[in-house]
C-alpha cells in the first residue's frame, strides 16, 4: 500500500476576512490551494480561488453572500461522539510533541471508511490524520498573524482558467 503523505496548511485571518488552504507533500511541493475573501467594493459578498499545480488549473468566482468558513470550528462540528459508535474517543497521546485526544472516526462516508485524528488538547484543533492511504498533517496560523494580501494566491503564469466549480474540485484531486 502506498501512503500519501499530503501537509494541509490552513491560514485563518480575523474571523470572515480571509481563509487559506494549502496542499503539499511532506516534501513541501504543492498539490493544490483554495482560498476565500470578502470581495473588494461588494459589500456581503465572498470571493473564492482554487489552484491546482499538478493540472495546472484554476478557476475563481464570486459565491454571493455569507460569511467565510473557518475549518477549524467547521472541524469541531463533526468532533462529537456518536451513540452509533462512529465518533469515538479512544484515549490520549502526544503527538508531534503535542498533548492529544485520539479520535477513531468509522463509516462517516461509507461503511468501510476509517479514520484516527489526534486533537490538539490546547487548541482542540486537528494535529494529525491517519486513514487507509493518507496521512494528513496540520498546521495552524492564528487570526491576525498574516497579511490578508499574502494569502491569496497568484495564479502561476501558463496555467489554464477553467470552469470554477471544476476548479475546486480538482483542487483536492491525488491527495
Amino acid at each position: 500500500m502506498t501512503t500519501a503523505d499530503v501537509v494541509i496548511r490552513s491560514t485563518t485571518d480575523a474571523p470572515d476576512q480571509i481563509w487559506n488552504v494549502v496542499y503539499e507533500t511532506s516534501a513541501g511541493q504543492k498539490k493544490s490551494e483554495i482560498a476565500m475573501r470578502k470581495a473588494a467594493g461588494a459589500a456581503g459578498q465572498v470571493q473564492a480561488i482554487s489552484i491546482n499545480y499538478t493540472t495546472r488549473t484554476w478557476g475563481e468566482m464570486n459565491l454571493g453572500g455569507g460569511s467565510i468558513p473557518n475549518p477549524a470550528t467547521d472541524f469541531l462540528k463533526v468532533f462529537k461522539p456518536s451513540p452509533n459508535g462512529r465518533v469515538r474517543f479512544v484515549g490520549t497521546a502526544v503527538i508531534d510533541g503535542q498533548a492529544a485526544y485520539v479520535i477513531n472516526f468509522t463509516g462517516l462516508h461509507d461503511t468501510r471508511s476509517t479514520a484516527t485524528d489526534w486533537i490538539s488538547k490546547a487548541t482542540m484543533l486537528p494535529i494529525k490524520s491517519v486513514s487507509p492511504g493518507v496521512t494528513v498533517s496540520y498546521q495552524w496560523s492564528g487570526p491576525g498573524s498574516v497579511n490578508p494580501a499574502i494569502a491569496w494566491p497568484s495564479v502561476p503564469a501558463g496555467f489554464t482558467k477553467i470552469d470554477p466549480l471544476q476548479a475546486m474540485g480538482k483542487a483536492k484531486e491525488g491527495l
